[in-house]
């Protein structure tokens, strides 16, 4: 089963987790104009083979907020809701993009996590 949560902060707008299973250690992002839900039938699957996993729904997409901003968005705020979901995940963290969301996991492997 994939259940929603909700990751807040206080530099961003509080964003859409999509977690299968607990403890998850892979963080799935989706690419421009999709969101978190898009993943669902992989991470059922990863479920099934015993890997918890997330998918994270970047801000003014799927069920996080500032969707009324979606145009003011870069590709470093995006890197910013991956960073500030990492400490939530169990470390290390696989992460795993699609399209857009591959170029954000690549920025944000690159860059510090604060918290973890």
């Amino acid at each position: 089963m994939v259940r929603s949560a909700r990751i807040g902060s206080e530099q961003g707008p509080e964003l859409e987790l999509r977690v299968a299973g607990e403890a998850p250690s892979v963080l799935f992002v989706h690419g421009a104009c999709c969101h978190a839900i898009v993943w669902d039938s992989l991470m059922l699957a990863l479920l099934d083979l015993g890997i918890a996993s997330a998918a994270l729904s970047l801000r003014g997409h799927g069920g996080s907020q500032g969707t009324e901003h979606l145009q003011q968005y870069r590709i470093e705020h995006y890197v910013q809701d991956v960073l500030q979901t990492l400490p939530s995940l169990v470390q290390p963290v696989t992460l795993v993009g699609h399209s857009m969301g591959g170029l954000v996991c690549q920025l944000a492997a690159t860059k510090p996590v604060s918290g973890a």
